[in-house]
């Protein structure tokens, strides 16, 4: 585990974050705007959904709650909604501890900041920033408030002239996540046998999707591939 004193915060880490963030701008624009064109369709105001995005900045979860959203809102559906969302994002449990693993005993001044503004991509990058040897955690955090920005900005116009982006399918919308996924794992792969934990997540998940209505699949499969990477005969 790494020591606190080998990390360290400075301007141009944040700059060199959103540099690296760059390529992360079509996704996080395109899902901000469905997401605020889905929101006026739910019934949000403008202002609510903006505010939804800039301080809940939960991706998919979001996406997950807007499903379960009444107007009026009763108890049981917000506490419908907490479930959801809590299970949609209990991901973030994994990516939190992988991140602990990495950067040690850095005081929490400075390592709460960080996991409040990261998401599945920022987390990308993040990861690989410091497995290449990087020690600013700058870094990731500029990535992660870049994104953020530019997530609840995108909501403001998907809400105002979105509508034609409600059927993702239209557009091929839909493949983008699945395809910025795909080509941020390229760079993290590190021989077949490091990739089995991927592999068990990915067909748990898929299992679960089609057995179990709802969103377990994804705390379940996020599970399954951590236990099988801690598991895993690979000491690396």
């Amino acid at each position: 585990m790494a020591s606190s004193t080998s990390f360290v915060f400075t301007r141009s880490g944040l700059l060199e974050g959103v540099r690296l963030s760059f390529v992360l701008l079509p996704a996080t624009i395109i899902f901000g705007m469905a997401f605020g064109a889905l929101a006026q369709k739910a019934g949000l105001s403008l202002a609510e959904a903006v505010l939804f995005s800039a301080f809940v900045y939960a991706g998919a979860s979001q996406f997950a709650a807007l499903g379960a959203w009444q107007d009026p809102m009763t108890l049981a559906a917000a506490a419908s909604i907490l479930l959801i969302v809590g299970t949609v994002n209990s991901r973030l449990i994994m990516i939190g501890a992988s991140y602990r693993a990495l950067i040690g005993t850095v005081p929490t001044a400075q390592a709460y900041p960080l996991q409040a503004v990261t998401t599945d991509f920022t987390w990308v990058t993040g990861i690989g920033y410091i497995e290449r040897g990087g020690r600013d955690l700058a870094v990731p955090l500029g990535a992660g408030l870049f994104i953020w920005l530019f997530w609840w900005s995108a909501t403001a116009p998907g809400w105002l002239f979105g509508q034609a982006i409600l059927d993702p399918r239209r557009y091929a919308i839909d493949l983008v996540l699945p395809l910025m996924f795909a080509l941020f794992l390229v760079p993290m792969w590190k021989g077949a046998a490091r990739a089995i934990p991927w592999l068990v997540a990915g067909l748990v998940s898929l299992l679960l999707f089609w057995l179990i209505p709802g969103h377990l699949y994804v705390f379940f499969g996020a599970l399954a591939g951590a236990l099988a990477g801690a598991f895993s005969r690979d000491e690396r």
